[in-house]
């Protein structure tokens, strides 16, 4: 027996506000420091009592909606032929995380957030440690490690950017190249990602949505407050605060059936 409850709007006023602090939030920290929108929001929303597909659908919507722009203005700095391959692996790798998720969705609620907790920490963790000088040029085995874990992990609790990031930043590219890169890449996850929840969660996916539009809005405003504290707080010093608040959360996750008892 499938424990998703199909719901297409929030009509709790307390979990309309804390979904909506969330986003806010989430979109805050990414614009502070440049990463970790999904590495908050996925394990937080959870804690909202949404389901993973809804929490998934709902960080896609914010996903589109802060890349668009992006993409529209960097696409020349896209070197397509070299990414598309690589995307290809991603989604292959998407499909199987998927498959994952509809399994893991028959835990009870509080396993899928120590589950979420775990691959978060985990995410952080390697991207906090490992560090990679530049090169002008990577093997070609090293993108289809990359592309092949971010679509795994993107398909399952949607946090693909990390193992692309790693990647990117191992180039020797412009800032400008490596954020074109890195949005495009995740904006070409995104239908696949969608079609693949609707046939997993055909009942859950349209209205998680729709629900999602509106806190796509309070993501975007997180991320103008996000910008303009940026400017005025040295990025190392808010850098650390946000890893801090991501470890946080995530162990708030890992320990959800002790806040639960």
């Amino acid at each position: 027996m499938r424990t998703q409850r199909p719901a297409d709007v929030i009509d709790d006023p307390i979990q309309l506000v804390a979904v909506g602090l969330v986003t806010l939030f989430a979109g805050f920290i990414y614009s502070a420091i440049g990463f970790g929108y999904a590495l908050l929001a996925v394990p937080a929303l959870l804690f909202c009592d949404l389901t993973l597909p809804q929490v998934l659908a709902i960080v896609n919507v914010a996903i589109v909606a802060q890349g668009a722009t992006v993409v529209r203005h960097m696409r020349r700095d896209v070197e397509w032929r070299m990414l598309a391959p690589f995307v290809a692996v991603a989604l292959v790798a998407m499909s199987i995380g998927v498959v994952c998720l509809y399994h893991v969705t028959n835990l009870p609620s509080e396993r899928v957030k120590q589950l979420v907790g775990v691959i978060v920490l985990g995410v952080l963790l390697v991207q906090w440690y490992w560090k990679v000088d530049p090169q002008p040029r990577l093997h070609w085995g090293w993108g289809v490690l990359a592309f092949g874990c971010s679509g795994f992990i993107g398909g399952m609790v949607a946090t693909a950017g990390p193992p692309v990031v790693l990647w990117a930043m191992a180039h020797a590219w412009s800032n400008k190249r490596t954020r074109a890169t890195l949005w495009s890449t995740f904006l070409c996850y995104v239908p696949f990602h969608f079609f693949m929840l609707y046939v997993a969660f055909p009942k859950v996916v349209p209205g998680a949505i729709v629900m999602g539009l509106p806190f796509a809005v309070t993501t975007a405003v997180g991320s103008m407050i996000g910008m303009r504290v940026g400017r005025r707080i040295p990025r190392p010093r808010l850098r650390r605060i946000g890893v801090c608040v991501l470890i946080i959360i995530a162990i708030m996750a890992i320990l959800s059936p002790v806040f639960q008892s």
